[in-house]
């Protein structure tokens, strides 16, 4: 799991492609530098000092207004093979620029009149598939993160509305058992207190699997918990 974290969640697939993903990258794309929250070329800096053209303000510089996905700024930072994007897709980490991968919500900047763009959510999927036999100087690419950028001003309201779709299940890793377990129960069950939901099932994630028996186990332990 992301970070060596011992318990997560796993969001609504079909929402992620079809509004929240801003933009994803085939490795960790450093998103916190980049213009169009996280989804464009990289900004000066991450302060949150007034005056310096930051990633923090999302300001492009071309137009002195919030970043869009027309902008410059952002085009640049695309995968070559969508329009404006200048890079191709990096075969490591360490060794390329990074480029972004468009999801639905590229070019949402809170207007009113927001229609979904196309997704490449999966190209990203693929092209990591593509790489991850390869390695750089920090070591083999299966063992590095990729990034995927929801946009929390689309994913938080629907979680408003109507919450039940939104988290679809809590994760847990069998080598950190039982301490694993009964956090992600707490998570779990503190989430469907707060927003008055039921049955959102606990899965083990087993971080000592190979690629032949596969990752998720069903337990007996929890009423709630499924097979994936």
């Amino acid at each position: 799991m992301g970070l060596s974290r011992s318990v997560g969640y796993v969001f609504n697939q079909s929402m992620v492609e079809s509004k929240w993903a801003k933009c994803s990258y085939i490795w960790d794309g450093a998103s916190g530098n980049k213009y169009n929250r996280g989804c464009g070329d990289g900004a000066p800096g991450t302060t949150c000092e007034e005056g310096t053209n930051s990633a923090f303000f999302d300001i492009c510089p071309s137009t002195k207004k919030i970043c869009t996905a027309n902008d410059i700024e952002v085009k640049r930072g695309l995968c070559s093979q969508y329009p404006g994007g200048i890079h191709p897709v990096p075969e490591t980490h360490d060794e390329f620029p990074q480029c972004v991968f468009p999801g639905a919500a590229l070019d949402y900047h809170q207007q009113a009149d927001f229609v979904p763009g196309p997704d490449k959510t999966r190209d990203m999927a693929t092209y990591r598939v593509k790489y991850n036999g390869g390695h750089d100087a920090t070591g083999p690419n299966v063992a590095k993160w990729n990034e995927v950028v929801l946009d929390e001003l689309l994913l938080l309201p629907d979680m408003w509305q109507d919450p039940a779709p939104v988290l679809t299940a809590f994760l847990y890793t069998k080598s950190q058992l039982p301490i694993s377990q009964n956090n992600a129960k707490a998570m779990r069950d503190d989430f469907c207190k707060f927003y008055k939901v039921q049955d959102i099932p606990l899965v083990m994630v087993d971080d000592t699997a190979d690629k032949e028996t596969g990752p998720f186990h069903a337990s007996t332990d929890d009423a709630s918990t499924i097979v994936i």
